[in-house]
């Protein structure tokens, strides 16, 4: 297992120094860590037995599943935190700059004019109380209620 490990995260002989060699595995981290993952693993399997009761399932299938799926999770947690390969990220290539516009061939091969610039609508009447634009044949402004001349 420690030569798998060893291998999965290997690195160059040229990246590192010297003083940064791997330090000596901590073998009682390491068997209360396993003791205390076995005690998890069940009380889940428990978990799981209790649960196949309530559904009349195997109980002892139901208790050896939910100790082998922990383990099995247990056990992966490891190694998708720490053996992660990381890679450059792609840098994408730049595009080639796009042609310049140009008018849009119309029919007969007469390009397109540019549309001309609209004409602001004709001014409207508005309320001399407060500014506000009226509709043509109002007799109320719509915004502050005067009366508005006729005409």
């Amino acid at each position: 297992m420690l030569a798998l490990l060893h291998l999965a995260q290997h690195a160059p002989d040229f990246a590192g120094s010297p003083e940064l060699a791997a330090a000596e595995m901590d073998w009682t981290f390491l068997i209360i860590s396993t003791l205390l993952s076995i005690v998890a693993q069940a009380i889940f399997g428990y978990w799981a037995m209790m649960k196949a009761e309530e559904h009349d399932s195997n109980k002892v299938a139901a208790f050896i599943m939910g100790f082998l799926f922990l383990y099995l999770g247990v056990r992966m947690v490891p190694i998708l935190r720490k053996d992660r390969i990381f890679n450059k990220p792609i840098v994408p290539r730049p595009l080639p700059p796009r042609p310049p516009k140009a008018g849009m061939p119309h029919m007969h091969g007469q390009p397109v004019q540019p549309a001309a610039p609209q004409q602001a609508p004709p001014a409207a009447d508005v309320c001399p109380t407060c500014g506000a634009p009226r509709r043509p044949g109002r007799k109320l402004c719509m915004t502050c209620g005067a009366t508005l001349p006729s005409g």
